[in-house]
């Protein structure tokens, strides 16, 4: 198993192929399948300890509904459904590739936001988000090398 470890900000990312799992705590990382994301949306610091863990995705209807469980230390296991709409992956704004990083982030910010509660337990991603995420998460221009002085 290959796993790979870089800091951002305060946060720390690992990246593994075995697992999609994150842990929250005073320091927030994540393992996950495509290695270490490049942007989070907010925050650095959860009041417990918690691990919230990729569970999968359902196709229902006009959206796809991924689910993500939060594990907290002391308490049951709660699960959180995220829904993206099947236009957004139809018109480019998302890559199914992408969906379950972007529910993990909109999930993450708004357990940082509810502080002293939980949020809703069925979240929708709005456009707004996907455009965020697809900026954040362009690749990078080439970088053009200076032409060497011509030899004489």
């Amino acid at each position: 198993m290959t796993r790979v470890t870089r800091s951002i900000g305060a946060m720390s990312w690992i990246g593994s192929r075995a697992s999609k799992t994150v842990i929250a705590s005073p320091k927030l990382s994540r393992v996950g399948l495509l290695g270490p994301s490049t942007s989070l949306w907010g925050g650095d610091r959860v009041a417990s300890p918690a691990q919230v863990e990729y569970v999968g995705f359902a196709a229902k209807g006009a959206a796809r509904e991924y689910t993500l469980r939060l594990r907290r230390t002391a308490a049951d296991p709660l699960d959180f459904t995220l829904v993206i709409p099947n236009e957004a992956f139809l018109s480019h704004r998302v890559r199914y590739q992408d969906a379950p990083d972007v529910c993990f982030l909109k999930l993450q910010r708004e357990l940082l936001a509810c502080a002293d509660g939980l949020p809703a337990r069925r979240l929708g991603v709005t456009d707004a988000e996907l455009q965020e995420y697809r900026e954040n998460h362009a690749p990078k221009p080439p970088q053009r090398r200076p032409k060497a002085p011509p030899r004489t």
